[in-house]
């Protein structure tokens, strides 16, 4: 391996990074991925990015290595057998592989450039880190004391607007930061408005429907009513917002009543047609539909209404009481169903009222029972129904006299204008059956039955007292009235004692 030696000593040799990564490209693959090369390489090359940074490492570095370096420019091969001992400690240090230990010792015995070779890279392998990882901390904290006093790192661009619309810096201080990061006066004004708020095109969107752009729109609705505009000032600007678009922010703000209180509104006169439109632009309703909601809002014309319009003719065509089903929500078989309904009942109704106009007529004697044939069949009624019907008014008819006869007969009979006999008679006139004759007879005879009147208990002591009646007429006038036995036997004793009532 003593090539890949001649490698690393081709590395030394560079002053700049420039001539270390074109040797470097050069190198053949198995140079660049021998380990101890590699680290030669990555060494210097950290040496060359950190010039200009004097670092503890590096002035160790330089300082031990430079006066290593010139000793051996000038020793003789008599320096060799001095230096070895060194050399075998470090290379123990550094874990070299026996191979790498015989080649370092070759060439270190080639002479005065071998033996240079062999003391730079093994000061890179052992003592430059060593004595990287000594002094970094300590050369940190000359660092920091350094920017300690005089500080010269400079905030963020972004921190710095903050800042400023914070109230935090003012114009000239941010000026004179960007100018020392390097802006000019016209960038720095464009960093400036750049970073004021942009409304979203959702928030345009909504100004524009909520008109927060109009202020007549503003004064008529009272969109700008309770606006701290100190208070949302102080904070817009902090967010770089104009004092205009905070405004339109607090018009937009407002909640606004539902569509159905709208609705409610429109119905009750409390909003006109044109506020109701404004309610809907305002709720973001797409113009297309304003209409036709504003037409679903109000009631439509019940069932029970419907049959009303159909009886008084206010409809007068299935067509229009079918459309009148259907906007209630009937699919249009189920309205067509409907409208034969409500026609068939208007028509039963008015074939009802007919009927019983016919009837009355006809019971009143105003038509002959011809004629109320004749229109009963006008109605769409049978023939043979016609007559029954007729001839069953002609029935309640001769009833009704009945009644009315009999009504008057038991009347007078309880108000004692006719007798009992007169009543008898006058019921043996009317002409009706057997049955109800008989019938009405026994009603007479309980009539005349609850009319008979009975002494009451002081009558009957007053006449037992005066020997009128006997003790047994007493008892069996008292069992009438319903007395119980013994009662009656504890009466007539008092009676016998001359208390009797």
């Amino acid at each position: 391996r003593l090539h890949d030696w001649n490698y690393m000593f081709t590395l030394e040799g560079c002053k700049t990074l420039s001539c270390l990564e074109s040797r470097w490209a050069k190198f053949p693959e198995h140079a660049r991925t021998d380990p101890e090369v590699k680290a030669c390489y990555d060494t210097k090359k950290e040496e060359f990015t950190a010039e200009g940074m004097l670092t503890a490492a590096d002035f160790a570095l330089g300082y031990v290595g430079t006066g290593i370096a010139k000793g051996v420019k000038h020793i003789t091969i008599e320096a060799y057998n001095a230096l070895m001992p060194i050399f075998e400690d470090l290379m123990e240090e550094a874990k070299l592989s026996d191979q790498s230990r015989a080649n370092i010792r070759s060439i270190a015995a080639s002479g005065e450039f071998g033996l240079n070779a062999v003391v730079s890279f093994l000061l890179g392998v052992t003592l430059y880190p060593a004595i990287n990882t000594a002094g970094e901390p300590a050369w940190e904290i000359i660092r920091q004391n350094v920017y300690k006093a005089a500080p010269v790192r400079l905030l963020p661009e972004t921190t710095i607007l903050r800042m400023y619309y914070k109230g935090i810096m003012s114009r000239e201080q941010i000026d004179d930061m960007f100018a020392k990061i390097g802006y000019n006066e016209t960038n720095i004004q464009g960093l400036v408005d750049d970073f004021k708020y942009i409304p979203t095109i959702s928030d345009t969107i909504t100004w524009a429907v909520r008109e927060a752009f109009y202020d007549d729109y503003a004064r008529e609705f009272g969109t700008d009513e309770e606006y701290p505009a100190e208070k949302m000032q102080f904070y817009g600007l902090k967010w770089g917002i104009l004092p205009e678009e905070l405004k339109y922010f607090w018009r937009a703000h407002w909640f606004l009543p539902s569509i159905g209180q709208g609705y409610e509104m429109l119905h009750r006169k409390v909003i006109t047609d044109g506020d109701l439109d404004n309610l809907f632009k305002a709720a973001d309703i797409l113009p297309w539909w304003r209409d036709k909601l504003k037409a679903i809002s109000y009631v439509p014309v019940g069932r029970v209404d419907v049959r009303r319009f159909i009886r008084y003719g206010i409809i007068t065509t299935k067509e229009e009481s079918t459309i009148r089903y259907e906007v209630m929500g009937y699919n249009h078989e189920d309205a067509g169903l409907m409208t034969d309904f409500s026609w068939a009942m208007e028509l039963e109704d008015r074939k009802n009222l007919t009927y019983s106009q016919i009837m009355h007529y006809y019971k009143e004697m105003d038509l002959t029972a011809d004629d109320a044939k004749k229109m009963l069949m006008d109605l769409g009624y049978p023939e043979a129904e016609s007559e029954y019907l007729v001839s069953y008014w002609a029935f309640e008819l001769l009833k009704e006299a009945e009644d009315e006869e009999l009504a008057t007969i038991f009347d007078l009979f309880a108000a004692g204008a006719i007798t009992y006999d007169n009543a008898m008679d006058r019921l043996g006139k009317i002409d009706m059956s057997a049955a109800r004759a008989n019938r009405q007879l026994a009603k007479l005879e309980k009539q005349r039955e609850k009319q008979i009147k009975l002494l009451s208990k002081e009558d009957l002591g007053k006449l037992l007292a005066a020997e009128v009646i006997t003790t047994d007429n007493y008892k069996e006038y008292m069992l009438h009235l319903n007395y119980r036995d013994e009662d009656i036997e504890l009466l007539i004793k008092l009676f016998e004692a001359g208390a009797a009532g």
